[in-house]
């Protein structure tokens, strides 16, 4: 694997299922997961790397991923058809899943919503995953 570099690493913050409308309404409940973005690995193409961050931190990011994915690559100008989505969930015991995205089409009032498949990480990126979480450092909110 190539080597990479850690370029956004924080606690990322979005309202109801991720969707632009929800954002604005501030009665959609919060949500919140650690956000990792690691270039370097695959030639112009970002990883996204999605870490829940379990119980009481709002929607998952497995129940709102198809509007959430649109909605970070808006706030970091990214293409969502240009990057790679891997979610990590429960992180203590790790599972780590691709989200591959087939499109991107636009829905109620022009939000962006990706369609997309679950697939889970082959041992070569679960690998390169764990070594770009070791490296962010955990950002777990208890």
């Amino acid at each position: 694997m190539q080597s990479f570099s850690v370029v956004y690493n924080s606690i990322f913050k979005w309202k109801g299922f991720g969707s632009f409308k929800e954002q604005e309404n501030y009665e959609e409940w919060d949500s919140f997961c650690h956000l990792i973005i690691a270039e370097g690995i695959e030639r112009d193409r970002p990883w996204i790397i999605a870490v829940d961050q379990g119980l009481d931190s709002g929607t998952s990011i497995t129940n709102c991923v198809s509007f959430l994915a649109p909605l970070v690559c808006e706030k970091l100008k990214l293409d969502p058809l240009a990057i790679k989505w891997i979610e990590v969930y429960n992180h203590e015991e790790r599972t780590i899943d691709e989200v591959v995205i087939k499109n991107l089409k636009y829905v109620y009032y022009n939000q962006p919503k990706i369609t997309f498949n679950w697939q889970p990480c082959n041992l070569e990126d679960r690998n390169q995953v764990e070594k770009i979480i070791l490296t962010a450092g955990q950002k777990v909110i208890i």
